[in-house]
């Protein structure tokens, strides 16, 4: 009776702890998997220049995590800039309000170091004569790649160089760069 006893404790026993470890795995599981709330990151530019030429630019940013390594998101933006034109003598100021939606993926090389393409729209304002401006359309599609370095746990500085392969040499097409190689600089945090 002794012994039968004693083979049902051990088993009890041997059967609840595979249970609790079994238990403590799966938390264990569940705590590696990010929420959405950490899968979720937010940032973006902000570009100021005051004086003869005015620019101001704020560029939002959404994203997500869908790997470690690969994300995706939404860039929206806005400028507006001011320019006196001292070259005909008249001092006269022109300004433009451009805006527009970027979405991109991103993926992680190794370490720091990441590839990105993006596709944006952009609805631009431009001068045809000295008096009267037009607004256009504009798609880009960029590639290139990018270093992020960590401030903290939830922040990073990024700076990313991309090929506008929209871009043309074309000085009879109205366009919003004025070169094909894009360069981005910003924080993105995640909350």
């Amino acid at each position: 009776m002794k012994k039968g006893f004693y083979i049902f404790c051990m088993a009890l026993l041997f059967s609840s702890g595979f249970a609790l470890n079994a238990f403590s795995q799966i938390q264990e599981e569940k705590k590696e998997k990010p929420s959405l709330k950490e899968k979720l990151f937010f940032g973006g530019g902000l570009g100021l220049s005051f004086g003869d030429v005015t620019y101001i630019n704020i560029a939002p940013v959404v994203g997500y995590r869908i790997t470690p390594k690969l994300s995706a998101g939404v860039r929206l933006f806005y400028q507006y800039r001011s320019y006196k034109d001292y070259y005909v003598g008249n001092g006269k100021t022109y300004d433009s309000n451009d805006f527009g939606v970027g979405v991109f993926g991103r993926f992680v090389i190794f370490g720091p170091i990441y590839l990105q393409a993006e596709y944006e729209y952009q609805s631009y304002e431009y001068y045809y004569t000295a008096d009267d401006k037009e607004r256009q359309g504009y798609n880009s599609f960029m590639a290139g790649g990018g270093f992020m370095q960590p401030m903290g746990r939830n922040a990073a500085f990024f700076i990313t160089a991309m090929y506008n392969f929209s871009y043309s040499d074309d000085i009879n097409t109205p366009q919003p760069y004025g070169s094909p190689l894009i360069l981005r600089m910003g924080v993105t945090a995640g909350f």
